[in-house]
């Protein structure tokens, strides 16, 4: 390519080259008008597809005015060059941050906000990235984010026909797996901007390999590693960020940037106040969103499982001896017709009930025997029975029982019987002696 330096285009001189690439050159320029220090970006007209391609890149560029999106100043030919102008920023790329080491959680958060924040105001207007990397995001004093170089950018459901049929647009290492088979959406920019929330964590990329086809590969066959196995401090809350962030199915991602954003915001409002940083070696960067008081907390230590079963065999222990002194006491009456009455529930151990307690069958009873208690008589001369039917009991007495009873009582009756017989009997030999001794009476005479 021609070199440009020391040449003026339109108000703007070129001082020095930045960067080249195949398709195109950036330059360092400086604003005869303004005065500031801005970058310009050309491409030769002699590759006619990246020269309407780039010239697409400027048509959306003009439709994008947001802050955290590199704004192109001013666009247009110079002689056979094609030419972009936007702000010069000093600090460059996030690829210059990743050199330095592994980001906090906190610094990490405050690049995902801004940068999350531009896509999803790209993808309002309709336009898909297709290309988040780390190259392409800008750091102005290495505190605000730019989104920059539109290149592959289109408009959703737009086909300008610069993608050629079986050839995937963007970098192997942020490609998302449905690409293979699907057109760019919102949805594989969140799979690209997952990736890079994964590097800001933990230095590394997912998926690695010799050849851009095997780092495909491995994103449409391979689950990513947990990122906690690079940065062991990092919490789990975060970890679930990413991998949601990282599905291979689209439906299982965050619908928006938006969405992610508030998710890694959630993640930190859970989160103790301080959380360790994995770089060469490990290291404790204080943070906090809402800057909490701290306050000392008392680690539990392992405690032994002894004490609490011989605590719970203590427990056990005293609720069985309760229930064998309740068994042999008198257990007040609560109500009923014999305490209204002045009688006392006497109630009997099992082992002292009637010789047949052993009740089996469905014709069982239970019965309670209450004792009249003279000094709650009630003075109304009701004559009370002396058993009731209840239905909680003293001691069981089966049907076996009463017919036991019955018999009992047909055979005193029988004897009853026989006494009256004799207790006749007797009297009849009375009274015939009475009449005997008359009769001698009456022959003395």
């Amino acid at each position: 390519m021609q070199n440009l330096e020391d040449i003026t285009i339109d108000h703007y001189y070129i001082e020095r080259q930045l960067a080249h690439g195949g398709m195109s050159e950036i330059y360092l320029a400086h604003d005869i008008v303004s005065g500031q220090k801005v970058a310009v970006k050309i491409v030769h007209r002699s590759n006619s597809e990246y020269y309407e391609r780039f010239r697409y890149e400027a048509a959306l560029m003009s439709t994008l005015k947001h802050k955290h999106i590199l704004s192109m100043l001013a666009h247009g030919e110079y002689e056979s060059w094609y030419y972009l102008v936007t702000p010069y920023i000093a600090y460059g790329t996030l690829n210059k941050r990743l050199a330095e080491g592994v980001l906090s959680v906190k610094e990490a958060a405050e690049i995902l906000e801004q940068l999350s924040d531009a896509l999803h105001f790209a993808h309002e207007q309709g336009i898909i990235h297709r290309d988040i990397k780390p190259s392409n995001v800008l750091l102005d004093e290495g505190k605000h984010v730019y989104l920059a170089d539109f290149g592959l950018a289109k408009r959703a459901g737009e086909n300008k026909g610069f993608t050629v049929t079986g050839i995937m647009m963007g970098t192997p290492e942020y490609i998302a797996p449905e690409l293979a088979e699907e057109p760019a959406s919102a949805s594989s920019d969140i799979y690209a901007l997952g990736i890079l929330l994964y590097q800001m964590l933990t230095g590394k990329v997912p998926f690695s390999a010799s050849t851009p086809l095997a780092i495909f590969m491995k994103h449409v066959s391979e689950p990513p590693q947990r990122p906690s196995l690079y940065n062991s401090a990092l919490p789990v809350s975060f970890e679930k960020v990413i991998l949601k962030a990282l599905e291979k199915d689209p439906r299982r991602r965050f619908r928006t940037a938006e969405d992610l954003m508030n998710a890694y915001r959630l993640a930190m409002s859970v989160e103790v106040p301080y959380v360790r940083v994995l770089e060469e070696t490990a290291t404790v960067v204080p943070f906090s969103i809402k800057q909490p008081t701290l306050r000392p907390v008392r680690l539990m230590k392992h405690r032994s499982p002894i004490a609490p079963v011989t605590v719970g065999a203590a427990c056990l222990l005293l609720l069985l001896g309760l229930s064998l002194l309740l068994t042999y006491y008198e257990v007040p009456l609560q109500s009923g017709p014999a305490q209204q009455q002045g009688y006392t529930q006497m109630t009997t151990p099992a082992t002292s009930a009637h010789p047949h307690t052993q009740a089996t069958g469905t014709n069982d009873q239970r019965i309670e025997v209450y004792l009249r208690d003279p000094y709650r008589d009630t003075g109304d001369n009701q004559q009370v029975g002396d058993s009731w039917v209840q239905p909680s009991t003293t001691y069981w007495q089966s049907s076996e029982d009463n017919k036991l009873g019955d018999n009992d009582d047909k055979q005193n009756g029988d004897k009853n019987n026989e006494g009256n017989e004799n207790n006749k009997q007797h009297n009849n030999h009375n009274n015939n002696g009475k009449q005997h001794g008359k009769a001698n009476g009456h022959k003395k005479h």
